[in-house]
């Protein structure tokens, strides 16, 4: 996607009338925006929504915080204190859960990503350096496996359809798998890496890949044993037990996994999930800011609202089929709506730390807990490292 001429047509990221682009036989081939090819199941509603008061509240409020040190100026609303910190930060994130408009997404994005301990600066000279390291130092059977996925990644689109956006991505992705022994290559990555290339250069979307792997998901999600993605399962299995005992209840009559049911929700943070690419960003967008509870918050955001539905359910086969529709019914507002979720179970903790003037996050709390006490079990079934790096 070319960047200007998305800002002509679309100054401030306010998503248009789907576009035909072609038609094969009986099958219409359908993109949006940002070039991706539509699922046949897509929603026009979904991102039906009037966003120019949002658009001007960020460009108001990025005006006034100061946009020729923006990286620097967003650092400091994490940490500056009294009430004109306090009444930024609850600005910005009010601003975050409405969506970053395109026109600034590629600004903020590295301006987040940035604030990472873990994020690790290269110039263009040190980035080009490890790209021709990692074509001649790499094992060869991780370079195959990334050439395999290149064709894979989001076929259909203009980018991934030209020689340049596949040399961009395979840049991406092999230095990545160079700097990262731990992890080398994992399938997904490439899909991570596509969508950066949308607002990024290949230098700037290595270093988001970096952040998002290593700063917001769990580095254990891509390692060899993917411990991460079987820990986090059992972790949303028993919220959900928690909270909504007759929905678990469904599951255990149907013998239904809803770890297997919800796991590209985790690993892709919802991408190939949605009815429309943006929503996905939408999604980045609050897990640059708020970190990657946001996806525990969608999934049990996502679930409760289907909660009739699933409860209606007759066989595994038809709730794995509503899972899928659940997530292509998910619209700009509901994941408005999932930024706010809170656990049913912890109302009185909550105000009891009103009272007591604390700010605590029980569902943000609870993951952790629970992480901690199923990664002892992960790790004894295993029974080893989770495997030696390639």
């Amino acid at each position: 996607m070319q960047q200007g001429a998305e800002e002509q047509q679309n100054p401030l990221g306010r998503f248009e009338v789907l576009v035909l682009q072609m038609e094969d036989g009986q099958r219409k081939i359908v993109h949006d925006a940002y070039g991706f090819v539509k699922s046949a199941e897509s929603r026009p509603m979904a991102l039906a929504e009037s966003t120019a008061e949002r658009d001007r509240s960020w460009f108001t409020f990025l005006t006034r915080l100061g946009m020729d040190n923006l990286a620097g100026n967003i650092d400091t609303l994490k940490t500056n204190e009294g009430d004109k910190g306090n009444k930024d930060r609850q600005e910005f994130s009010r601003l975050v859960k409405l969506g970053i408009p395109v026109a600034f997404r590629q600004q903020i994005w590295l301006a987040l990503a940035s604030r990472s301990e873990k994020t690790i600066k290269l110039s263009s000279r040190e980035f080009n350096a490890n790209v021709s390291r990692a074509r001649t130092e790499l094992p060869s059977e991780v370079i195959k496996c990334i050439r395999n996925d290149l064709d894979r990644t989001f076929p259909g689109h203009s980018m991934f359809s030209s020689s340049s956006g596949l040399l961009n991505l395979e840049c991406v992705l092999i230095t990545f798998a160079f700097e990262h022994r731990s992890i080398r290559y994992c399938q997904g990555l490439n899909m991570y890496a596509g969508q950066f290339l949308q607002f990024l250069t290949p230098h700037d979307s290595l270093e988001m890949l970096r952040h998002f792997v290593t700063g917001i998901l769990p580095e254990t999600y891509f390692d060899n044993s993917m411990r991460g993605r079987m820990i986090d399962g059992l972790v949303i299995e028993h919220l959900i037990r928690d909270e909504m005992p007759t929905v678990h209840g469904k599951f255990e009559e149907l013998d239904f996994d809803v770890a297997i049911a919800t796991g590209a929700w985790f690993s892709q943070c919802f991408t190939g999930c949605f009815s429309d690419m943006e929503l996905v960003f939408r999604v980045f967008d609050l897990l640059l800011w708020f970190g990657n509870i946001v996806v525990f918050r969608l999934a049990m955001s996502i679930v409760r609202k289907n909660e009739y539905r699933i409860i209606a359910a007759k066989s595994a086969k038809e709730l794995y089929e509503l899972f899928v529709k659940m997530a292509l019914d998910v619209n700009t507002g509901d994941i408005r709506e999932a930024a706010e979720y809170k656990l049913r179970t912890s109302a009185m903790e909550a105000m009891r730390d009103k009272i007591m003037g604390r700010k605590t996050d029980a569902l943000e709390v609870e993951v952790e807990r629970l992480r901690a006490r199923y990664k002892a079990k992960v790790e004894e079934a295993l029974g080893d490292d989770g495997g030696e790096d390639v």
